[in-house]
């Protein structure tokens, strides 16, 4: 049982043969906008705020595609960055299993839970 802030430099799960990855990193949208503001504030492009609902397809077992509609950020600057914060934890989180350099092989099952930006 690991909270998600709680994973840097851990080594205490590399001999679990299983590890479950559930949720995400989600920082509220004006920490990624200040995190824009800061990176890209003197290019000559303005960055535009908020976020849509847009359509994307999601590949299923069997071949076909299920399209929903998911919230991304109107700037597409600042859905780098929520993709970043979100990736790199979901990728720390696996990395405690140290899998890499290991005899045996592990499973790690991810499970993304939804939500609104």
């Amino acid at each position: 049982d690991v909270y998600k802030r709680q994973l840097l430099g851990r080594n205490d799960l590399q001999d679990n043969d299983v590890g479950i990855v559930i949720g995400r990193n989600q920082p509220p949208l004006y920490a990624i906008e200040n995190s824009a503001r800061a990176i890209f504030g003197l290019e000559e492009e303005p960055i535009r705020l908020g976020s849509t609902k847009v359509p994307r397809a999601y590949n299923m077992r069997d071949g076909s595609h299920q399209w929903v509609d998911v919230w991304e950020m109107v700037d597409e600057r600042c859905q780098i960055i929520m993709a970043l914060h979100r990736e790199k934890q979901i990728v720390q989180g696996a990395d405690r299993l140290r899998m890499i350099h290991n005899k045996n092989q592990k499973r790690v099952p991810l499970r993304q839970v939804g939500g609104h930006l």
